[in-house]
């Protein structure tokens, strides 16, 4: 006896369906999926799947280790990383037709979810670990700088022509205080600040290294009369290998302080800085 071909899937992938208990199936396994929704529908299944995930999850540590260890030590491939990218560029569109904005009871629910939540050690240790010596590319940054514009624009700072109360500058300063110095800075480089500088390190080595540099950052090409006038920032000696007791000429260099900050978190090479020298 032959086995008739059960009816087409309703998705319009054009593939038969198969039996189930009740009688031929109306789409194959995940092709329902596929079909969008209205928005109420789409609502009570996600909700439905967050409840499902939620008590399968629960107390069950080898199904959570085993989803953690399927992606641990593997990276995205530039291909998945484009499409991600156009993938998101998309929902980004789909919104802004929509006039998707986050209501205040989704806001609420974010704001008690992570009220009182705190990183571990352990977590930031990690964090700093996989950032240690990254450097974004500049196609990056300024694709960032540009998004952070747009959404600035749109969404103003609600804080802009307030101050802190002294109570509340009182709080912040006691939640801070001792958080972010020593090992637990984020620059921190083994102590180098407090290493002395050696005896050659006077005020007129660097008064000259300034005149060599014509009184402007090598990196910017920012003068003393422009960072005196538009800026809170001043011109400063860097010490290219980082060895306060090895002042020659060819490893000092003149920066501004924005520059001299880059400089000493390594987001500006050593090698292009001797460069700027010769």
């Amino acid at each position: 006896m032959k086995r008739t071909k059960g009816p087409k899937c309703k998705c319009g992938c054009g593939n038969p369906v198969n039996m189930g208990k009740n009688g031929w199936c109306k789409f194959l396994k995940g092709h329902n999926l596929t079909i969008p929704l209205p928005k109420e529908k789409e609502e009570k299944r996600r909700q439905a799947i967050s409840r499902t995930m939620k008590i399968f999850l629960k107390d069950n540590e080898k199904e959570i280790q085993r989803r953690k260890e399927l992606w641990l030590g593997r990276k995205h491939s530039k291909e998945s990383k484009e499409k991600m990218a156009e993938q998101a560029k998309i929902r980004e569109q789909k919104k802004k037709e929509q006039g998707y904005k986050i209501s205040e009871e989704t806001r609420e629910k974010i704001s008690q979810a992570l009220k009182g939540h705190t990183t571990s050690e352990k977590t930031k240790q990690k964090i700093s670990e996989a950032n240690k010596g990254k450097i974004r590319p500049k196609e990056l940054r300024e694709h960032l700088s540009t998004k952070a514009k747009e959404w600035h624009k749109e969404n103003p700072n609600p804080f802009l022509g307030r101050k802190h109360t002294e109570e509340s500058k009182q709080k912040i300063s006691k939640a801070l205080k001792g958080k972010y110095r020593g090992e637990k800075a984020s620059n921190w480089q083994g102590g180098k600040s407090s290493i002395p500088y050696g005896p050659e390190w006077t005020p007129w080595l660097k008064e000259e290294i300034k005149k060599r540099d014509l009184n402007c950052c090598k990196v910017c090409g920012k003068n003393k009369e422009t960072i005196e006038k538009k800026y809170h920032w001043w011109l400063e000696v860097h010490h290219i290998d980082f060895n306060k007791n090895n002042n020659t000429p060819s490893n000092l260099i003149t920066l501004c302080t924005s520059c001299h900050g880059k400089a000493n978190r390594k987001t500006i090479k050593q090698s292009t800085l001797k460069e700027l020298i010769t």
